[in-house]
C-alpha cells in the first residue's frame, strides 16, 4: 500500500468520517452565512460570506487521530482533504484551506539532508505518531513501514528496533512526553503493552506519547558507537 499512496498523482482522504461506512461529503458543522452588502458610488450589490473562525486545534479531524493513516498522509504527493468545516489541500511543499491559512508542510521529506532527514523522524514521525491511536498495538511496526522503507532507501541506513542505525545515540534519548509539570519523568497514561512488539529502550515498546530531551537542551555527545544489532526471536519474555 506504501507504494501506492507514494505514487499516486492525488489521494483523497475523508477526514471527517469516523469509519469507513461513512461518507466523506457532509454537511459542514459550521455552515456560512451570506451577506449582502451595498458599497457608496457602486450600482451593484456585493456578496460577503461569512463563517465561524477555526480555533488553533479545533480542526483535528477524525482521520487525524488514527496511527495508519499518518503514512499515507505522509507519503502521498497531492492531497485533497474533506472535513466538517472545510477543504484542504496538501503537497510535499505546501498546505493550504479554504480559510486561507497556509503552512509549510510536515511530509516533506524527499528534499531533506542526511543530517536533518532524522531531526524530522524524531519530530515529525516519532513524536507525532506515537500520539495517535491504534486498534491493535502490534500495528505500530507496519504502520511505519512504508515511511522506514523511503528513508532507508534515502540514508541506507538500517534500522534497529524502530531505531536508525547512524542515528542509534540521540535515536536512544526518547522519554515519555510529560502529561503534567509535576516532573520531567510523569508517566501519565504509560503502561507495558499486552504483547511484546519491541526492546524496551526502543521508543517502539511506548504506550503514550515520547519526546527527545536533546530538542529541549543544549549538550554535546561524547560516545562512540562500537557496534550494533538486533535479531528478533519468538516467544520473548514480556520483561526482557
Amino acid at each position: 500500500m506504501s507504494y501506492i499512496y507514494a505514487t499516486a498523482y492525488l489521494t483523497i482522504a475523508a477526514s471527517a468520517a469516523n469509519h469507513s461506512s461513512i461518507r466523506f461529503l457532509i454537511p459542514r458543522r459550521y455552515p456560512t452565512l451570506s451577506l449582502t452588502l451595498r458599497l457608496p458610488r457602486s450600482s451593484r450589490d456585493h456578496v460577503i460570506h461569512i463563517r465561524r473562525r477555526l480555533l488553533s486545534g479545533e480542526n483535528l479531524r477524525p482521520l487525524d487521530t488514527r496511527g495508519w493513516a499518518f503514512q499515507e498522509r505522509i507519503l502521498s504527493r497531492n492531497t485533497v482533504r474533506f472535513s466538517n468545516r472545510e477543504i484542504e489541500w496538501e503537497c510535499r511543499s505546501q498546505s493550504t484551506c479554504e480559510c486561507g491559512t497556509s503552512y509549510r508542510s510536515t511530509s516533506q521529506y524527499t528534499q531533506f539532508t542526511e543530517e536533518n532527514v532524522y531531526s524530522w523522524w524524531h519530530l515529525v514521525i516519532v513524536t507525532h505518531f506515537s500520539f495517535l491511536d491504534l486498534t491493535q498495538e502490534m500495528d505500530i511496526l507496519p504502520a511505519l513501514s512504508g515511511i522506514a522503507s523511503s528513508m532507508k532507501n534515502q540514508t541506507g541506513d538500517d534500522y534497529l528496533a524502530r531505531i536508525w542505525k547512524k542515528d542509534l545515540i540521540p535515536g536512544l534519548l526518547w522519554c515519555y512526553e510529560p502529561r503534567t509539570s509535576a516532573s520531567l519523568f510523569t508517566l501519565s497514561g504509560a503502561e507495558l503493552p499486552s504483547s511484546y512488539r519491541a526492546p524496551s529502550w526502543s521508543w517502539a515498546s511506548a504506550t503514550a506519547q515520547v519526546a527527545y530531551i536533546f530538542y529541549r537542551t543544549q549538550f554535546e555527545l561524547h560516545v562512540e558507537v562500537l557496534g550494533a544489532h538486533a535479531s528478533h526471536q519468538q516467544q520473548i519474555p514480556r520483561d526482557v
